[in-house]
């Protein structure tokens, strides 16, 4: 979605020559600008981390929800690492739902 409203600046800077394109992008500044509570009906799309490396599905209960973890220390790394990846998913979804709007 490189397009011109994913590449404009919030704050050009006008010139003799025109408009300088230093600074954040328009993009950057609705995603800085998202509520900070994300919303319960948002999706994360965890596909960058995959599924903890310290779980282990329990052989027994093929569709028990909680499975049988092994490295707590992992455990927690990797949830750190998927929260961070929610908080910034929806903060650039939001952006990009702005975008949108302004083409309207």
């Amino acid at each position: 979605m490189e397009d011109l409203q994913r590449t404009e600046m919030a704050f050009p800077v006008a010139t003799v020559d025109g408009y300088t394109q230093y600074g954040m992008t328009l993009r950057d500044y609705f995603a800085a600008k998202a509520p900070v509570d994300i919303p319960h009906w948002f999706e994360t799309n965890y596909n960058e981390i995959g599924e903890c490396p310290a779980c282990v599905v329990d052989a027994e209960l093929n569709d028990n929800p909680w499975p049988a973890c092994e490295n707590q220390n992992e455990i927690n790394a990797w949830h750190e690492k998927a929260m961070k990846i929610r908080y910034f998913q929806w903060r650039y979804s939001y952006a990009d739902s702005m975008l949108e709007a302004r083409k309207a």
